[in-house]
């Protein structure tokens, strides 16, 4: 059988891991990493010192195993870890990793962090359609939110777009496309696709993940009574992250 050409990370993934304990044990690292990086990233993102990281992290890992529709496509399966769980893992570090060097540059920095983010950029847009346009996106929200270093969040818009368009217009995907189980959405208007998106898959999607809107309309309340806090920019991240949930 001939093999199909690898056109992003996850594929490469998918590509080396044939022996199933490997890929076992590397797996439940990659989860780990992952559930450990989102329960960090507030604090990352805000530069603050984490507060009750332990519970955090408890309660996120509690959430990704309680409250995730498709656990074993998503995470246990080798295709579907690779096309969903690692791809977040990748756009986690490239966050985590652009705002790190950012928080910790006084006056300049590096050429070396310059190359590390423009390289973790070009992986986090590369790694798949469905969330490859989100570092882009916040890339792109960063050059406002940037007020000492916009080159870090400008590089990395570079790089997630380069990555993304390497994955978009590659061609595998022009393979793909011309399958026979996809011409009948091929042959949808943008506006159909648009359109059938948010009417039946939005509500389909979201409708599994209930526990997480219950869990975040207890967290906006206890913020509103405790905080109140104009419009900041843990905020407006919130709201971005929120939204690009819905995709």
């Amino acid at each position: 059988m001939e093999r199909q050409a690898i056109c992003g990370p996850n594929q490469f993934v998918n590509a080396s891991l044939s022996n199933f304990e490997a890929y076992s044990v590397l797996n439940s690292v990659g989860v780990t990493a992952l559930i450990l990086l989102v329960s960090l990233l507030p604090s990352i993102v805000l530069n603050k010192n984490p507060s009750l990281p332990f519970i955090v992290f408890i309660v996120s890992f509690f959430c990704y195993w309680i409250s995730n529709p498709n656990l074993g496509q998503t995470t246990f399966w080798v295709v579907g870890a690779a096309n969903y769980m690692w791809t977040m893992l990748y756009i986690c570090i490239y966050i985590a990793t652009l705002h790190t060097i950012h928080n910790k540059s006084q006056d300049k920095v590096s050429f070396v962090s310059y190359i590390l983010v423009f390289t973790l950029s070009v992986i986090a847009g590369w790694s798949s359609e469905g969330a490859g346009w989100f570092p882009l996106a916040y890339s792109m929200i960063g050059i406002y939110l940037f007020k000492r270093d916009t080159a870090l969040p400008i590089l990395g818009s570079i790089g997630s777009l380069m990555g993304y368009c390497l994955l978009i217009f590659s061609p595998g995907n022009y393979n793909r496309l011309e399958h026979p189980l996809f011409q009948d959405w091929v042959a949808l208007s943008i506006y159909e696709k648009v359109m059938g998106h948010i009417i039946y898959r939005v509500p389909e999607v979201l409708s599994g993940f209930w526990f997480l809107y219950v869990l975040l309309v207890f967290a906006l309340l206890l913020n509103a009574i405790f905080i109140k806090e104009k419009c900041n920019k843990a905020q407006v991240l919130s709201l971005f992250f929120f939204v690009a949930s819905f995709n």
